[in-house]
């Protein structure tokens, strides 16, 4: 449904356990290959020798000749993070992958990685929502002029609370929009920041869809960022000591 529809980026990951899916969906569509910006992810125990592996397997469960992007999950140490980016870097010369980005990396761990690489990471993907303020991650990417990828941009449906329906409720009014749409358009409002919601339905595929086409006015961004901001939903046990 999601290609049909025009989306083009496919968000997926070896832990997620469907790849395969993920290629059927590709397979049984009408969209070129060349048309699609593909993603998948090494989970932890797969950093550093293992990481070719990793990637050969990805490559073989989606059947592509390459990876447009593939990002380290979550962070370890210093040490594996290089060891699993010098195996991407020679990857990357062998044209299996396109570009390797990271994934809930620390502003410190961020920058340690896009000088190893001598600028060579183009996003983190962190968990990014109207109640979580990622500020010191804007600003290492204006710094490095690097992408912010949004995950939970929907915060684990928390904008959907009673205590908040008001505020968006008015605002999804003014705009014609759903209350989705108002929180993924205003991340969309800021410079250099992706969104990847999830989408359940043909009807919530085609809203979040859309909500790139709204355009907040300052005024109105100011009334979201007032809300909380000390809400982080996707915060496991193993997750590295967090900036905010």
């Amino acid at each position: 449904m999601a290609l049909d529809m025009w989306y083009r980026s496919i968000d997926t990951a070896f832990i997620y356990n469907n790849e395969k899916e993920v290629w059927q969906a590709i397979a049984n569509s009408s969209v070129s290959r060349e048309d699609l910006f593909v993603t998948t992810k090494i989970r932890i125990d797969s950093f550093g020798d293992a990481t070719q592996s990793a990637v050969e397997t990805s490559l073989h469960n989606l059947w592509l000749d390459y990876l447009d992007l593939v990002l380290l999950h979550r962070p370890t140490n210093i040490d594996e993070h290089h060891r699993t980016l010098d195996i991407l870097l020679q990857l990357q010369s062998q044209q299996k992958i396109r570009h390797m980005w990271v994934s809930n990396f620390t502003t410190s761990q961020l920058e340690d990685a896009i000088e190893y690489t001598n600028g060579a990471i183009y996003t983190n993907q962190v968990e990014y929502h109207v109640f979580l303020d990622q500020q010191k991650m804007r600003d290492v990417w204006t710094k490095h002029n690097v992408i912010l990828t949004a995950y939970s941009p929907l915060a684990h449906g928390h904008i959907f609370h009673p205590t908040y329906q008001e505020t968006f409720q008015s605002l999804g009014q003014k705009y014609k929009a759903t209350i989705a749409q108002i929180a993924i358009a205003r991340l969309l409002s800021q410079q250099h920041v992706c969104c990847i919601p999830k989408g359940s339905s043909r009807e919530h595929l085609e809203q979040n869809f859309a909500a790139q086409d709204i355009v907040l006015s300052p005024e109105d961004i100011a009334i979201l960022n007032d809300l909380p901001k000390s809400y982080r939903y996707c915060n496991p046990p193993f997750a590295p000591q967090r900036d905010t």
